[in-house]
């Protein structure tokens, strides 16, 4: 199912994501979990018993429908046509997500009672789970919006974020996302739902210096394009 949103919202430039950090070589496999087989989820609904009695399309328990809103950034058409196709493979299931397009200011006012969609990006481990997964990172805006607090995960990030040996260090960020019994991943406490990394190809001219954000990745790398410079140019 997955993969078919990836083909549908990104005409296949993209991957399978779970944990976030999957194409990173701190990614851990045993934090991600089989979550193709859709027999199974609607078992697990029924036996919990959320059921569709009344034949609308959309399962309800003890009077309340298996519905919620998700935000989105309504200036992102990508955005946009995530939220869309994850909504309608969600009805699949009998589950109902209101798509709410709006300001980020919305989204951020929101973001504890309803669901939504972000869009993360960073090869640096300190903001792609650091900062997300940290109890101490917790705001108001963009940093672990999903409250998550673990202190066995804490102390994994702590330890990494001060190694000094990268190879020790990949492997707490690893455990971070699943030890055998927690972590942040789909086999331990999945505080996100990731849904897929899109690729970017971008190609920039010898003569361009892209300052300090040279290294991002996505489009978190053209924020600071007013800064960038021509160099090396002959006269």
């Amino acid at each position: 199912m997955v993969k078919k949103i990836v083909d549908e919202v990104y005409y296949g430039f993209g991957a399978v994501e779970q944990t976030g950090v999957d194409q990173r070589d701190y990614s851990n496999p045993d934090a991600k979990v089989n979550d193709s087989n859709i027999t199974e989820a609607k078992k697990i609904l029924d036996d919990a018993g959320w059921k569709d009695t009344d034949g609308d399309g959309i399962r309800e328990k003890n009077g309340l429908n298996a519905s919620f809103k998700l935000y989105y950034a309504s200036e992102d058409q990508q955005r946009q046509a995530l939220s869309t196709v994850v909504s309608e493979y969600a009805k699949d299931l009998g589950i109902n997500i209101e798509l709410v397009g709006t300001d980020w200011d919305s989204i951020y006012a929101n973001q504890y009672n309803s669901a939504a969609l972000y869009q993360q990006s960073s090869p640096n481990p300190y903001r792609s789970v650091y900062l997300q997964y940290h109890s101490k990172e917790v705001d108001d805006g963009y940093m672990n919006p999903n409250l998550y607090n673990n202190s066995i995960v804490d102390s994994y990030l702590d330890d990494a974020l001060v190694s000094t040996d990268q190879n020790n260090a990949n492997e707490l960020w690893k455990k971070s996302a699943f030890d055998g019994n927690t972590g942040f991943g789909p086999a331990g406490d999945a505080p996100w739902l990731w849904v897929a990394t899109s690729d970017f190809l971008y190609m920039v001219d010898d003569s361009i210096d892209m300052g300090p954000n040279s290294n991002s990745s996505g489009i978190d790398i053209l924020r600071d394009i007013y800064d960038w410079k021509r160099v090396n140019e002959t006269s």
